[in-house]
């Protein structure tokens, strides 16, 4: 059997569909900040992994020719430019240096492979006069190539010699003794091939060869691959590429210096058109590949590797879960029907046949290299290299889904509860748990995850519960680097701080809800494998974030771009990754074993700077560079930024401030490079840029600009107007003086009529506001904590004593609703008299939902009511979450108390422009009556002056706030009676909600 894995490199193609000015790419060079460039039959591109951007260069001639031909890179980090009539541009960091023209005494094109010593030696190794070639000892129309040196030394080699030179002094020429049809240098050593293909070292000094083995894979022949192929080696001094057949082979040095390696890349160029370049950047992994007629091919190459045994054995599927290591490099993965051991030269399916299948649950590992896994009810200490079984002990009855070993004891997990197995006696320790998923020790302490939440065995022989976690799916709790860390399965993953627990921000994608392991690699990173992929976040960020919660933390993930066949990895199982012998770290997954080296993966960090590319004011573009001056009636600015990265797009995070505006950081969505501001007040402004993740003492990307003062806001205006004013106002005062006088007397009298008014309102509203004052005081002190705590006291004593249960539970049911009307009356009183001001941003349903159905788990708890959250994970609304966090608290607490011993489950829909967020309880339902008058008060006809106080189904308090807060929205409520009973209340938002403040 083999192990199969998914392409060991993503390819993507990109056209003048999708980007490219015209197809035909004919160079390509990578300059210092990781652009990449491009000449093309249709111009000049630079490309930053995610949009490309046609440069335009300044015009040489009448008729300019956009055709570009050649790259070459010159050691100080500027590139340099030719089209197809021999003009040149040197640029650095997009910007024109030097230009040269084309004239009669110049070779138009001249092959130099390798990186220019300085960028005016383009010239003179072109000029037909010039003796610098050392008696055109150097052809450029042969082609040749130059390694820059340091101090101004380089050294060009061409079919006849090497030269050594200092800046444009030639130094000395050595000749070879044999004549070579290729030439290449690796770390400063010069190889050379004559035409019957053996590759041989070069002396720099003799001109001597001596011959140089070639390592290579079977199928490879070293001198067809030199003799045929095309090379290419650009700036790179590490490594040469060689093209022949469709296939791409790399040389570089042996470890030990003395020979070359020659491999071919795993990957099919592209087929029916001609490769005209190709570029391999080691720093990013990436491979760049320029057609003729095809555009541009990028391949990733992909860091992780998905195992999977093939055939599948009948009956069964590639789903794994329990791992182990076998060795450094081998692994046990147990399926739902036999188990596969992966080693680095195959696999192999172990088939169980005629007995009960070993649960895949789980494997725990022993000392002694044995494994304890169980066959349904049997724990078995199984020797995984031999199949040798010995029985430990059997339950009474159950499925064994997790075990962890405490001393000479086992605790033992199963559908049913949990219990002790020792010496083959079992004693039961718990009731059902809703299934035991895995035991982790941490400080003699027995930690269960469990799918009813987190239970805890002291040694002491008490136990306790999480309540936090009370109807959770918990599926791993793992001490790493000292924090104690808990995944849930839907519920997100947390971190115990002070001994509760805390809920990890959410990655960008709303990814984060299922998290099945925790793993801390080599390098200080924590790896979490979820239901959408991996994810990677710094411990340090962790540690941080928890001293600093503003702090951003930045997650990298990994799907199926990166090698993950289904990105669905598996959870629920013990163990849940594996780290093994070498370093590696192995995750189950629906389709296979996730493996790879987390070492040997590129930093997902953006390594390069955030470039601002293009400004715009009012649609008008403006020069970026400089600070910038607006006017005071400018309308939108428009920032567009660029940042090379080629990576997965979804691991470059960025984020903005704006300094005079805003303190904190805000972060920019997935692949956004666009920023839109308007209506700055006057003023000097600051916007800083930088890559989430980065080191934190890199500077920030700055766009300084100020904001003119209107007019009349200036200080000379101010001045002149304040004068004129005193004037005019003196002119106005002498001459209304005596007209003033006169009706001095009837003022008087008006004023003092209108003041004695005044006086009486003054009194009115002083005796609402002490009124009002003194209502929410004895609402919040004098009703709310007495009936809280009648409530309390009553169940408490409820099954205490017998004869009063009945009556203290219409206490408690009573106090309850008291302390609910209350507390409506209470937050309806509060808000009549301000302002709500909505702050709309893009809201996850799923995990507000959550959050609503979390604060109503104990009362629903002690009302028999389950709750059911289906919102749909990717459902996202735009509005105001604090104010839909209000409404949903008040229609779920509804439901609740009129649906005991019932359910009450929340669904999502988008239909149109409209959010549909649906609360349906199995209650008794509500009475028309009751119905008519809650209707008329979402609707506003009769509001407050509805409720009636003596009927519990017409108090409409409640349904008020919700009212008038969904209207707030731009929203509706509507009620009815469900089909099968019970009240379906539908809130309906629009999907795009507008940030102005509103009266409540």
């Amino acid at each position: 059997m083999r192990a199969q894995e998914p392409p060991p490199w993503l390819s993507l193609q990109f056209t003048s569909q999708n980007g490219l000015p015209q197809n035909s790419v004919i160079d390509l060079a990578m300059d210092a900040e990781g652009y990449l460039w491009l000449t093309t039959e249709g111009g000049l591109v630079r490309y930053d992994g995610d949009r490309f951007e046609s440069v335009s260069l300044p015009r040489l001639h009448e008729n300019p020719m956009d055709r570009f031909r050649g790259i070459i890179q010159v050691a100080d980090g500027s590139l340099l430019i030719s089209n197809t009539i021999g003009d040149r541009y040197c640029l650095f960091n997009g910007q024109v240096l030097q230009t040269w023209t084309a004239d009669n005494f110049h070779v138009r094109e001249h092959f130099v492979d390798g990186v220019l010593p300085y960028a005016a030696l383009s010239e003179r190794l072109t000029d037909r006069r010039d003796t610098l070639r050392g008696g055109h000892l150097l052809d450029p129309r042969k082609g040749y190539r130059i390694q820059a040196g340091t101090g101004g030394h380089w050294t060009a080699a061409g079919e006849q010699a090497l030269l050594h030179y200092e800046r444009d002094s030639l130094l000395a020429v050595v000749r070879y003794d044999r004549e070579l049809s290729r030439f290449f240098h690796l770390d400063g050593v010069w190889y050379g091939v004559d035409r019957s293909g053996p590759l041989f070292a070069i002396d720099p000094v003799t001109g001597r060869t001596r011959p140089v083995e070639v390592a290579h894979d079977p199928g490879i022949d070293p001198a067809a691959v030199f003799l045929k192929g095309r090379q290419k080696q650009h700036g790179n001094r590490d490594h040469t590429l060689i093209v022949q057949d469709r296939h791409l082979f790399m040389v570089s040095h042996g470890v030990d210096g003395k020979h070359v390696i020659m491999e071919r890349l795993p990957l099919e160029l592209p087929d029916r058109c001609l490769i005209n370049t190709w570029l391999w950047s080691p720093r990013h992994r990436v491979l760049f590949v320029g057609t003729d007629t095809k555009g541009l091919f990028v391949y990733r190459e992909r860091a992780i590797r998905t195992l999977v045994c093939d055939p599948v054995p009948e009956g069964g599927n590639q789903a794994y879960y329990a791992l182990h290591a076998l060795g450094p490099d081998s692994i046990v993965a147990f399926s739902n029907a036999y188990r596969t051991l992966f080693t680095r030269t195959g696999c192999s399916n172990v088939i169980e046949r005629g007995s009960i299948a070993i649960n895949y649950q789980f494997a725990l590992g022993l000392e002694n290299g044995h494994l304890l896994v169980a066959r349904h009810d049997r724990v078995i200490d199984l020797d995984p290299r031999t199949g040798i079984e010995q029985d430990i002990g059997r339950l009474p009855d159950g499925l064994i889904t997790a075990i962890c070993r405490v001393g000479d004891s086992l605790v033992v997990g199963d559908m049913l509860g949990i219990g002790v197995l020792r010496e083959g006696r079992y004693r039961r320790m718990t009731g059902h748990v809703g299934g035991t998923n895995a035991f982790t020790v941490i400080d003699d302490v027995v930690w269960a995850a469990t799918c009813a939440g987190v239970l805890r065995f002291h040694a002491d022989g008490r136990s306790d519960t999480l309540s936090q976690f009370e109807g959770s799916c918990v599926r791993v709790i793992r001490k790493v680097d000292g924090l104690v860390l808990i995944g849930t399965y839907g519920s997100g993953a947390y971190v115990m701080v002070d001994g509760r627990p805390k809920r990890l921000p959410m990655d960008r994608q709303g990814f984060l809800t299922h998290v099945h392991a925790f793993a801390l690699d080599g390098k200080g990173m924590l790896w979490m494998s979820t239901n959408r992929g991996l994810f990677r976040m710094a411990m340090a960020d962790l540690h941080t974030w928890l001293h600093d919660p503003s702090h951003h933390v930045y997650y990298a993930y990994y799907g199926v771009d990166d090698g993950i066949r289904n990105a669905e990895l598996n959870g629920g199982c013990d163990p849940p990754f594996l780290e093994l012998g070498n370093g590696h770290l192995a995750f189950p997954s629906l389709e296979g074993v996730v493996a790879f080296d987390p070492t040997s993966l590129p930093d997902p960090v953006p390594s390069g700077l955030v470039r601002i590319t293009e400004l715009h004011l009012d649609g008008a573009p403006m020069t970026v560079g400089g600070d910038l001056v607006l006017p005071p009636d400018h309308g939108e600015l428009r920032v567009k930024l660029s940042l090379p990265y080629w990576g997965s797009p979804v691991n470059a995070h960025l984020e903005y401030r704006i300094k005079g505006m805003q303190a904190d950081w805000s972060a920019l969505g997935i692949k956004e490079r666009e920023l839109r501001f308007a209506r700055f007040q006057p003023g000097e402004y600051e916007l800083q840029v930088r890559v989430l993740g980065a080191v934190t003492d890199r500077a920030p990307t700055l766009l300084r600009f100020r904001v003119e003062a209107p007019l009349h806001r200036r200080w000379w205006f101010l001045a002149l107007s304040g004068v004129g004013t005193g004037l005019l106002l003196l002119t106005l005062l002498r001459l209304n003086e005596r007209r003033l006088r006169r009706r001095n007397e009837e003022l008087e009298q008006a004023v003092r009529e209108r003041t004695q008014e005044l006086q009486r309102a003054n009194e009115q509203l002083h005796r609402s506001v002490e009124l009002k004052e003194r209502l929410v005081s004895i609402i919040s002190h004098d009703i709310v904590t007495p009936l809280r705590f009648i409530a309390r006291v009553a169940r408490s004593m409820r099954g205490r004593v017998s004869v009063v249960d009945e009556d203290l539970r219409d206490i408690a049911a009573s106090s309850d609703k008291l302390h609910a009307n209350a507390r409506n009356i209470l937050n309806w009183i509060k808000h009549q008299g301000g302002h709500i001001e909505l702050r709309p941003r893009h809201v996850a349903m799923n995990p507000l939902v959550e959050e609503v159905l979390d604060t109503m788990r104990e009362p629903a708890a002690g009302q028999g009511v389950t709750l059911h959250n289906e919102v749909p994970m990717d459902d996202v609304v735009r509005t105001d979450r604090d104010v839909v966090l209000i409404i949903l608290q008040n229609i779920v607490a509804n439901a609740v108390n009129y649906a005991p011993n019932g359910t009450v489950t929340v669904h999502g829909v988008q239909v149109g422009d409209r959010y549909l967020l649906r609360v349906a309880d199995t209650g008794r339902g509500i009475s028309p009556k009751a119905l008519d008058h809650v209707r008329d008060i979402l609707h506003g006809e009769h509001g407050r002056r509805g409720m009636d106080h003596g009927d519990p189904e017409m108090q409409g308090l409640g349904y008020v706030i919700i009212g008038e807060l969904t209207s707030l929205l731009g929203g509706s409520v509507e009620l009815e009676i469900g089909d099968g009973g019970g009240t379906v209340v539908t809130l309906a938002l629009p999907t795009m909600a507008a940030a102005t403040p509103h009266p409540f």
